[in-house]
């Protein structure tokens, strides 16, 4: 089973708390787009599609959420899926605080320090609290990950940003089958 602990390296993984998290999303994945039923539907028709297992409460099921339905759910889970255990570790940590940032209405001042130091220059990071969070976490504004000790804040603060989206898709699909269950469309 593919799980979301495998995108953080295994050196790095014993020390953060998505090492012991059950997460409730698993195969996460962009699916091939549908045809409706009309013949020769254009391709623009069709219904972009994301899955996923998810361990509700009910049991494991299968998932589909189309792009209509909630493109904040179906983004998440595509930037989910696009993840793998090797990769450039600032794109794989802007990707998915991208899903995290739309799905969050207040994002953690960790997590968001950090997608600051990745995106911007550390000569105009202006934002004090940014500034003195960065600082309390890495010592400095300037993260060097072939440091040892930055690599280890890095991907601890991966997997927190990983527990945290996870926790915000799995309310939403509960939330659904919840709903659904009880006689609801949502």
């Amino acid at each position: 089973m593919w799980k979301l602990q495998q995108s953080i390296p295994k050196r790095f993984l014993k020390g953060t708390r998505a090492a012991s998290y059950d997460f409730r999303v698993s195969y996460p994945a962009r699916l091939l787009a549908t045809r409706g039923e009309a013949p020769g539907q254009t391709k623009e028709a069709c219904q972009q599609l994301a899955g996923c297992r998810f361990r509700s409460r009910d049991g494991d099921v299968a998932v589909r959420v189309s792009m209509k339905r909630d493109p904040r759910i179906w983004r998440a889970i595509v930037a989910l899926g696009s993840l793998a255990p090797n990769g450039h570790r600032p794109t794989k940590y802007l990707t998915i605080y991208q899903a995290y940032e739309e799905l969050a209405p207040f994002p953690r001042e960790d997590l968001a320090a950090l997608r600051h130091a990745l995106a911007h220059s550390p000569a105009v990071l202006s934002r004090r609290r940014t500034v003195q969070r960065l600082e309390s976490l890495f010592g400095t504004t300037n993260i060097d990950l072939e440091d040892m000790k930055h690599q280890q804040v890095f991907w601890s603060l991966f997997g927190e940003l990983l527990i945290e989206v996870d926790e915000m898709i799995s309310a939403v699909l509960q939330g659904w089958m919840d709903a659904h269950r009880h006689g609801r469309d949502t």
